[in-house]
């Protein structure tokens, strides 16, 4: 009886020792994680000083993160695969990877809408594209998450305009936008965030609808990220660099635009960082069999 005793005094001793040194880490603000979340970080080479530091709880293994680690603020979601042909689409889309522009000697980020759009449309637009845009914008809310997308009758309640320049109404909202540019749009963006934007559509010289709604429908989707145009789509695609024939808003450009907005993908980066994001998930998966997951803020 009295082995017993001491045996039970030890344990209970130790136990209280384990969770004193526990809360001992915690108030001196050591931050802990899965022993699965480490290894997608950090790989699995622990040392025996190491497995010393490790906590059971609740049937987990929690393993100290290390010193130089910094908590990120957001929530981590799973990252999100996707094939190759689609990312390299993707990346001429968003960053001009492919483009022999000029401006590509500056460094691009990627540009996102954070806040719900609220469309205004200025008085004289006329009603066939007033409907295309509709038309477009109860799609878009319905199968793009995080995109909200609504029609406002208060132009001060709007953060993107939709207006028209003709012989009758020669008010411009925007004076980024140069005269006679037909159909094109000016956003504004503070740290890759979109906030803003003005969409002018100039009818002045060209009076054909169906183009004029091709370039509509273009200039808008493009509008949702600061898109650019590829050859690398179809020919019918918004994202196809010349506008002949009948512009469609195609699944293939929904899945580009859910893409960009999906929460399993690194944000408002730039093409190098992004790419890195890519090797280092895929690098990940071939280790583990498992993807890591990304903080989104």
């Amino acid at each position: 009886m009295k082995n017993n005793l001491l045996i039970l005094t030890f344990l209970v001793s130790n136990f209280f020792g384990f969770t004193q040194e526990t809360d001992k880490n915690i108030r001196q603000g050591k931050h802990y994680t899965s022993i699965r979340s480490y290894k997608e970080l950090y790989g699995d080479n622990f040392t025996k000083n190491d497995s010393l530091k490790f906590i059971i709880q609740e049937n987990d293994t929690l393993v100290p993160l290390p010193k130089d680690h910094k908590r990120p603020n957001g929530v981590s979601v799973p990252y999100e695969a996707r094939d190759s042909t689609f990312l390299e689409i993707y990346k001429d889309i968003v960053y001009k990877k492919f483009s022999k522009d000029s401006s590509k000697k500056r460094k691009i980020y990627m540009k996102l809408w954070k806040a719900p759009i609220k469309i205004y449309f200025g008085k004289s637009v006329d009603e066939r594209y007033i409907k295309i845009i509709k038309r477009l914008t109860t799609s878009i809310s319905k199968e793009v998450d995080s995109l909200d997308i609504s029609i406002v009758n208060e132009v001060e309640k709007s953060n993107y305009i939709i207006y028209q320049i003709n012989e009758n109404n020669k008010y411009k909202y925007s004076k980024n936008l140069p005269k006679n540019k037909y159909i094109d749009y000016y956003s504004y963006w503070k740290k890759s965030v979109i906030y803003d934007t003005k969409l002018e559509i100039n009818t002045t010289k060209y009076k054909n609808k169906v183009v004029n709604v091709n370039y509509l429908i273009q200039s808008f989707i493009k509008s949702l990220g600061h898109f650019n145009t590829t050859d690398k789509v179809p020919s019918k695609s918004v994202f196809f660099k010349s506008n002949s024939g009948k512009k469609r808003f195609t699944k293939e450009d929904l899945e580009i635009l859910k893409y960009h907005y999906s929460y399993g993908i690194c944000k408002f980066t730039d093409l190098e960082k992004f790419e890195e994001a890519h090797n280092k998930a895929k690098e990940t998966f071939s280790k583990t069999g498992r993807y890591p997951k990304f903080i989104n803020k």
